[in-house]
Parts: structure tokens; C-alpha cells; sequence
């Protein structure tokens, strides 16, 4: 019997020695690319692309349930991505849809930042998926997909992709 737990332990273990992981958080895979349609607020007709290492990505989990992407260039323009679950709850798989600038109760917050600028009155939906978490909740990995419009269902859109991998 005390092989057997022995045994156990020494699995256990192991397993945890190779799912745990590999990277660093400054290792960690990280990009953020959206396109805007012209007109769309707060980028209109631009897009851009970003990757980590050689450019700065930032993806942190607030206390608040918010989930934040900020994206820098080398000549300092900033971009930065927010999306929040309704009612605080921490986010997980699925689409969010009926969108506010700040979350609410009921609808899931949704916020484009550029210079600045942001949109008061944001429109769209937003998808989360191969969302991982470690053993003690922290994020390893997300996709998150949007599409942002300001004021208006049919006003020009802003669409994004995030990525996110830590176990790499």
C-alpha cells in the first residue's frame, strides 16, 4: 500500500513537472492585430499589427473582471483593448454580446483606446476562447476576437484579434 501511494506521489509529480510551464511571462507569446474601417472611432481607416518580443504587448486580468490588452510601437503610439464580463464575473469561453463602454450587471463592457480616445456609446460583440488557466487561476492563455462600432449597429467597424500563450 505505501509503494502504491509512493507511486502516486511520485506521478503526481512528474505530471505536474511537465504540464507546468515552460515560459516565462516575458517569454510568453502575445499579438494584437486590428483593422478599422474608415471612419470608425477611435482609429479610423488604420490597422496595425503587434508581436511580442519585439514589440510590446501587455495582457493583464484586473481585480475587476476586466481583461486588458495594451499594445505600444517604437515611436510611442498606444493602443489599448478592454473587455469585462457582466457583473464582475471573471471572464470565460463564449460570446459576449450587447456591449457597454463599462461593464454593467447585465452587459459586458467593451472598450477601444487610442491617444486617448475611446468611444462612449461602443456597439459589437466579442468572442473568448482557448482560455487556459493555471492551477491557481492565474491566465496562460486566451483568443479574443471583436468587433467594435461607435453609436451605431451599422457605424464602420474596428475588428481585433488578441492572442495570448504563456506555456510555449
Amino acid at each position: 500500500m505505501e509503494h502504491r501511494l509512493a507511486l502516486a506521489a511520485l506521478a503526481a509529480a512528474v505530471s505536474a513537472l511537465v504540464l507546468a510551464p515552460s515560459a516565462s511571462a516575458d517569454d510568453a507569446l502575445r499579438t494584437l492585430t486590428f483593422t478599422a474601417e474608415n471612419g470608425a472611432v477611435p482609429v479610423s481607416g488604420q490597422s496595425a499589427d503587434w508581436a511580442s518580443p519585439d514589440q510590446e504587448v501587455f495582457v493583464q486580468e484586473l481585480r475587476t473582471g476586466v481583461l486588458r490588452i495594451d499594445a505600444t510601437s517604437d515611436g510611442g503610439d498606444g493602443f489599448a483593448l478592454e473587455v469585462a464580463a457582466p457583473g464582475g464575473a471573471r471572464l470565460s469561453e463564449g460570446t459576449y454580446s450587447g456591449v457597454r463602454q463599462f461593464p454593467t450587471a447585465t452587459a459586458p463592457g467593451l472598450r477601444v483606446i487610442s491617444h486617448g480616445r475611446t468611444c462612449a456609446d461602443p456597439r459589437g460583440s466579442f468572442t473568448v476562447s482557448g482560455m487556459r488557466r493555471g492551477t491557481t487561476g492565474t491566465l496562460h492563455g486566451v483568443t479574443v476576437t471583436l468587433e467594435h462600432r461607435c453609436g451605431s449597429d451599422t457605424a464602420p467597424a474596428l475588428r481585433a484579434t488578441v492572442f495570448l500563450d504563456t506555456w510555449i
